[in-house]
């Protein structure tokens, strides 16, 4: 043991609902992330300007927001449980 162990850390174990999210949710972020940068990269490779209507940027917009609702839901949940096991 190192140090005075007063400062340890012991997380209790997850129940098996959040185990089940948890990943669903983290594999759902990282879909949009990667298809938002696609995007993004696809987007700066095209040539010539680009029209003010374009409808890939809204795509890119949505997916964006989407991305960030999704990251919103997982800290949220991780809160929820963390109250739940620390009450």
């Amino acid at each position: 043991m190192r140090g005075c162990g007063f400062h340890e850390w012991l997380d209790p174990p997850m129940c098996s609902r959040a185990k089940h999210i948890i990943p669903g949710l983290l594999k759902k972020v990282n879909t949009l992330e990667s298809a938002t940068q696609f995007s993004v990269t696809e987007k700066s490779v095209d040539q010539g300007p680009s029209p003010k209507n374009d409808d890939s940027s809204d795509v890119i917009r949505l997916i964006a927001t989407e991305v960030h609702k999704l990251k919103l839901l997982v800290m949220i949940f991780l809160l929820l449980i963390c109250l739940v096991l620390f009450k």
